[in-house]
């Protein structure tokens, strides 16, 4: 399976296993309110969205790793603060702190729970190569129990 394969067609427990993760990490993300696309598979209508209409989105990494290994993450909040100013995109990456910071979430999958918390350090704003694009980047470990 390549690294840019998110759907194995492959039959085996193994890729069973890899897409119940990557299942479970598109599911933390999308929990948030707004779209959230793995960071090597967004959508080229979501990034004209977000540079037309200003529709915000949360782009994330996929890393997995064995049991009771730690898994250092990032997802990106991406806001086009020209049209929304950097209200919203504040408001968002605080409010994802907030539910991060009461001990952490925990997604669970076909053969095991994800428990996610805050790394460090919790949040960087960052511009992009289009200066009206803003992103907050929230780092996250992740623990998958299978």
């Amino acid at each position: 399976m390549s690294d840019y394969d998110l759907n194995p067609a492959d039959d085996s427990n193994e890729s069973e296993i890899i897409a119940d993760k990557v299942s479970a990490l598109q599911t933390f993300w999308s929990s948030f309110g707004i779209n959230a696309y793995p960071s090597i598979k967004v959508p080229e209508k979501a990034r004209s969205d977000l540079l037309k209409k200003g529709v915000p989105y949360i782009t994330y990494d996929i890393v997995l790793g064995l049991f009771d290994q730690l898994c250092y993450m990032t997802g990106q909040i991406h806001y086009n603060v020209m049209l929304t100013g950097i209200g919203p995109l504040v408001k968002k990456q605080q409010s994802i702190v907030d539910d991060l910071k009461r001990g952490g979430t925990t997604v669970p999958y076909k053969d095991g729970i994800m428990i996610v918390n805050l790394s460090s350090p919790a949040v960087q704003l960052m511009t992009e190569e289009n200066d009206a694009i803003k992103k907050a980047i929230i780092n996250i470990v992740v623990e998958f129990t299978d």
